[in-house]
């Protein structure tokens, strides 16, 4: 496993049980790999124990299990409770962390827990990413089964396209008629003539960060609409960035080998990229009210 932090968590009603990791894990996020199916959610801590959008994200879950065919494992104050512990109790400043609802108990990992959380080092790109922005690459061969369900198989699948590397960031999923979808990890934006577009949520995740960004950009006095662009209009494209609630907004500035704009991150980025900012810094909010 990489040298970050890692802490894998069994949750039941009586809160967060630490586990043991498997032998021979490459990725402390293959730990899932062979856990029961399920839906998953991932988000990151703020001044050590803060979230944002937690009541959104919990709601997310509980739609994606209604859709799944699964049942609640837990009550919601419960999980809220049990990543309160968990944020809390974490070594360093911040943390990620996921959590997957599986059909039927972890019994390779030794509970009979169906929900499994792993909390770790909260590792972000380099400034110099959100500086200068990044590239990235469109994936035609991958589709998402159940764009709106984050499933945990999802991760799985992705892996081959997930990028990571200088001229690929994070790929781009592009639909069978050609439109740029989303990013395999994140929503996809673009600026076109000063208006903000993004794909339409029919299909695409519904991003919780992706809202928020929507919400920003309309308080701001931008034009937004939810329209996917083509892949054959992305020389009209000035700007485009990635959303998620791990990596925040992250500007795109090369698609394939088309550059976007200046091949800088545009002014309508820079501005919700502080908006964003400034937003999470007010909103985050610990797991459990305060007592």
């Amino acid at each position: 496993m990489t040298k970050l932090h890692h802490e894998l968590f069994a949750i039941g009603s009586c809160g967060p049980r630490p586990l043991d990791f498997p032998e021979g894990l490459d990725s402390a996020a293959h730990v899932f790999d062979d856990l029961p199916r399920g839906i998953y959610e991932a988000l990151r801590t703020f001044q050590h124990n803060r979230f944002v959008g937690l009541e959104a994200h919990l709601s997310r879950a509980a739609g994606s299990m209604a859709h799944f065919g699964m049942s609640a494992p837990l009550e919601p104050s419960d999980l809220r409770s049990a990543l309160h512990t968990i944020a809390t109790n974490f070594p360093g400043a911040d943390s990620k962390i996921r959590v997957d609802f599986l059909e039927r108990p972890a019994d390779s990992l030794g509970t009979d827990c169906r929900v499994i959380a792993l909390a770790s080092e909260l590792h972000l790109p380099a400034l110099a990413v959100y500086e200068h922005g990044v590239s990235c690459k469109l994936v035609d061969q991958l589709r998402r089964e159940r764009p709106a369900i984050k499933t945990s198989q999802w991760v799985v699948d992705r892996r081959p396209a997930q990028g990571g590397t200088p001229d690929n960031f994070e790929s781009v999923l592009v639909g069978p008629e050609g439109h740029l979808l989303e990013g395999v990890m994140s929503n996809f934006f673009a600026v076109r003539d000063g208006e903000v577009l993004t794909a339409p949520e029919t299909g695409v995740l519904p991003g919780i960060t992706r809202s928020i960004v929507l919400s920003l950009a309309a308080r701001l006095g931008l034009r937004c609409r939810e329209q996917s662009v083509h892949r054959g209009e992305l020389g009209s494209v000035q700007e485009a960035f990635f959303s998620t609630s791990v990596r925040s907004i992250v500007p795109v500035v090369r698609i394939d080998a088309t550059p976007l704009g200046a091949g800088e991150p545009g002014a309508t980025t820079r501005q919700l990229m502080a908006a964003y900012q400034a937003y999470c810094e007010s909103e985050a909010r610990p797991a459990l009210p305060a007592s």
